[in-house]
């Protein structure tokens, strides 16, 4: 007589299906945590991201203002809190035809910076940016010998005829400085009236 012993295992079919639903499970529980995870960084970082988008948008816009400056008298004035320039401004997509003036105001709006537009013959077009700046202006100082390099001064305000030759800009979150590209350093001579 013949017995026959049988051992109780696994199927090579059942390892196999088994591993699979295991790897299943795992990816669904990997993506579950990198969701998490994201999230969690988002939260912590206290939208640092977004605030750090939103800054450099407010920057651009106040350095194409300051780049398209028009160096006409009495064209720039700002204080610590506010600036007011006139600029050469193309309508959008136009590739710089139909330039016409346009007054900017950059003024203090609840803890944010809003910059107005406006162009004779149009409604004024308005942005908000939720950076709340202050201002001081350069101007380039003759230097007392004629081989010294000229100097900067920073005054918080500028009434004076011409453009300054930078703007710095201060935050919470740091210092910059941006140049006013179309600067008339005619008009910044020593004895010109504040």
């Amino acid at each position: 007589m013949s017995r026959s012993t049988r051992t109780s295992a696994f199927t090579l079919v059942e390892v196999v299906v088994s591993s699979a639903v295991a790897v299943a499970i795992a990816a669904a529980a990997a993506g579950v945590l990198a969701a998490a995870f994201g999230a969690f960084g988002r939260v912590a970082s206290g939208g640092r991201a977004e605030a750090a988008i939103e800054r450099l948008d407010f920057f651009e816009a106040l350095r194409a203002d300051l780049a398209s400056a028009l160096p006409e008298p009495r064209s720039f004035e700002g204080d610590a809190l506010s600036l007011r320039l006139l600029r050469l401004a193309a309508p959008p997509g136009a590739g710089g035809a139909g330039a016409r003036a346009e007054t900017v105001r950059w003024e203090p709006a609840s803890g944010a910076a809003r910059r107005v537009a406006e162009r004779t013959g149009a409604s004024a077009a308005e942005t908000v940016h939720p950076f709340a700046p202050r201002f001081s202006y350069a101007r380039y100082v003759p230097p007392p010998a004629t081989n010294a390099p000229a100097s900067l001064e920073w005054r918080d305000d500028w009434r004076r005829p011409g453009l300054p030759a930078a703007v710095r800009v201060a935050s919470a979150a740091g210092t910059w400085v941006l140049p006013v590209t179309c600067f008339d350093p005619a008009a910044q001579e020593e004895g010109a009236a504040p």
